[in-house]
């Protein structure tokens, strides 16, 4: 195994070392079951950082639960050149349900940072998300969560992944979509209110965990679902915040363009 790799074992004892001392150096690498065994083959392109996401990081899983991933990937800067030209199908994301319902997926770096600007809920959470698996430059991008936050883009962006996850419940689509509403708008106006991002919910109030767990197993009817997410909802669209009105564009771009430089 590449020895800057990081194991879902090690990265809890790994991660403030590696933000202090350069040991890890850009390569590909392949993530680890919490059981030590291979999940996917080596991607195509180097991956910096891959965490663990779903209900197992938001500690609202069962023992049946599926293991859910997801990866950054770099794409080289010489192929992202010639895209237009040679090269107008390169792959920038990809997902797949393997047969034991483990959900996998992955986005290249730069369209991820747009995610992350838009303040997509899902790109987010992989920059808090418990690392499986990271390089130098997948640790510095989860430094960037200050800099990619701005008030307006997580107002709207989390109302419509709320909005989104609502009407799939109403419709009967998907166990789970009313767990992600309540989730999705108690992170947002948190996110707004404090300027954290939550991912693990175990150290939120008990009764909310147990209204997430109720929603999740069809305990919760979306009428009740509605009554508890309101509150949420009007601190999202109209409560203050300590978020900022733009995002850090500048550090973001120097970011990227290190990258680029360094992945020719």
């Amino acid at each position: 195994m590449p020895e800057d790799f990081i194991t879902s074992n090690e990265a809890a004892g790994r991660l403030q070392r590696a933000q202090a001392a350069d040991d890890l150096r850009p390569a590909g690498s392949v993530g680890v079951s919490p059981g030590g065994g291979l999940v996917k083959e080596p991607h195509e392109y180097p991956v910096i950082l891959r965490v663990l996401v779903g209900s197992r990081a938001h500690g609202l899983h069962r023992e049946d639960s599926d293991y859910d991933y997801r990866e950054v990937f770099i794409i080289p800067t010489r192929e992202l050149v010639l895209e237009r030209v040679t090269r107008p199908h390169i792959k920038k994301g990809w997902a797949v349900v393997d047969k034991y319902g483990d959900d996998e997926g992955g986005h290249e770096v730069g369209d991820f940072l747009r995610m992350c600007l838009a303040g997509h809920p899902n790109a987010l959470e992989l920059l808090v998300a418990p690392v499986a698996a990271a390089q130098y430059d997948g640790l510095e991008l989860r430094k960037l969560l200050p800099a990619l936050l701005s008030a307006p883009a997580v107002r709207k962006a989390y109302l419509g992944y709320a909005d989104n996850a609502f009407r799939k419940a109403r419709n009967g689509e998907g166990r789970n979509k009313l767990r992600t509403y309540l989730r999705s708008l108690y992170v947002g106006q948190h996110l707004l209110e404090t300027g954290e991002l939550l991912c693990d919910m175990t150290k939120e109030p008990g009764e909310l965990i147990d209204a997430l767990r109720r929603a999740d197993e069809g305990g919760m009817n979306v009428a009740e679902a509605l009554i508890r997410g309101e509150p949420w909802e009007i601190a999202i669209r109209e409560g203050s915040s300590v978020l900022p009105d733009k995002p850090d564009i500048e550090r973001i771009e120097h970011y990227l363009r290190t990258l680029r430089s360094a992945q020719w």
